[in-house]
Order: C-alpha cells, then structure tokens, then sequence
C-alpha cells in the first residue's frame, strides 16, 4: 500500500508530472472547448472531464469527452508507474492545474463533487 502524502506526491511529481501530462489531458479540442466555453462540460474533481449537472451534450461531444478522458486515463496510468503513485492519485494531482488554467466563468466539480463556475 502506497503512505505517501498528498503534499509529497506535489511534490514529487512537479513540473515534470505537469509537463508530461499537459498536450494529453488539455481540453484544447475544439468541441471540448467550445462546450466548456458554453457551460456544459467541465473538469471533474477527479481528473477527468464531465458533462456539468443538469446540463447535455450532443453524441460527438460526448464521444470526444470520452476519448479525452480516455487519454488522460492512459498517461495518468503510465505516470502512477512511474512515479510509485496510484492512478487516483496522479489523477487528483492533475485535476488541481487543470481547475487552475480554467478560464474565469467555467465550471469545475470541486471535492464534495458539486460543480461550481470559477
């Protein structure tokens, strides 16, 4: 069983967790942007994005929230790997800078998994 502490794991995974994380786990897709923009989808509190409470997408949005997600869940595994860290972990990690570079009035879910507008 992994006893790291979260601050540790902070630490440990630093610029260089964030570097190699960014080109995947970045919701730079248009779809996913322009659904971000408008309210509907959002960064989860666990890593990955949603669709926010209370609203829907169309099939191709969710299908590219999907292979977003999907990515993301790739690199977070590998990272976890290396890293001697657990997938939740690593995924809790990257959920605090992706809420972080968020634009003002977008959603996110924050740890009680209600979802709030920055």
């Amino acid at each position: 069983m992994n006893t790291k502490s979260p601050m540790t794991l902070i630490a440990a995974f630093g610029a260089a967790l964030f570097l190699a994380v960014a080109p995947v786990a970045s919701a730079a897709d248009p779809v996913v942007e322009s659904a971000i923009s408008s309210g509907t989808v959002g960064e989860q509190a666990d890593g990955y994005l949603g669709v926010v409470s209370g609203k829907s997408v169309d099939a191709q949005t969710k299908r590219t929230i999907d292979e977003v997600n999907i990515k993301r869940r790739a690199v977070y595994t590998q990272l976890a790997a290396q890293k001697g860290a657990t997938v939740d972990q690593v995924a809790a990690v990257v959920a605090e800078k992706q809420v972080a570079k968020l634009p003002s009035g977008a959603y996110f879910q924050d740890a009680s998994g209600a979802w709030k507008r920055k």
